[in-house]
């Protein structure tokens, strides 16, 4: 039975998969052996860090676990517009108009409700992976439910973005055992 070893709190941008891929490698270079990630178990067209990831360490033979139980899903013409790339002023406004809704829906969630973390968690007893790699609003929140897991958390080099990851978490957020800050990315 694999016990949880390490959780890491990420910036969910894709940007940023590199510097989390090269931290894993120092504490596995192998890979893990199973790591929970926070994607859905449905197909989304999401690209960030998590299914970077995904896609990396499934090609090592890691087990990859979908840990995002609780998110809701993209409705299919948010899905059909992002996929034609034939956007108009109404479909701009629909898909911004969508993501502002889910932004507020999920800070609210990760401050107050904790579903979607709660949904993590239930995986988290199912699957037993031996690493959890989810955003930091969530990775607060499992630190609590596994306080024997090293937590590393990786702050953004935006003091801007870090003030407001602040005022997502919870007053007293747990402290995590390392703190990596990261460098903007080198976008060439």
């Amino acid at each position: 039975m694999t016990r949880l070893e390490l959780i890491l709190g990420v910036i969910p941008q894709e940007e940023y998969a590199d510097s989390v891929d090269r931290y894993i490698r120092t504490k596995y270079p192998d890979g893990p052996g199973s790591m929970l990630l926070e994607l859905p178990e449905y197909e989304d067209i999401h690209a960030d860090v998590f299914s970077t990831l995904e896609k990396r360490y499934k090609e090592l033979g890691t087990k990859i676990i979908y840990g995002d139980l609780n998110r809701e899903k993209t409705p299919p013409y948010i899905l059909e517009l992002k996929k034609s790339r034939h956007l108009t002023p109404r479909s701009i406004i629909s898909v911004l108009f969508y993501y502002s809704k889910i932004s507020l829906g999920t800070v609210l969630d990760a401050r107050y409700f904790h579903k979607r973390a709660e949904g993590m968690i239930n995986a988290v007893k199912r699957e037993k992976p031996q690493v959890v790699v989810v955003s930091r609003i969530h990775a607060d929140y499992l630190k609590k439910k596994y306080p024997c897991a090293n937590y590393t958390a990786f702050i953004s080099p935006d003091e801007n973005i870090e003030s407001i990851v602040k005022l997502i978490l919870p007053e007293t957020p747990f402290e995590p055992d390392e703190v990596i800050k990261l460098e903007f990315p080198n976008l060439h």
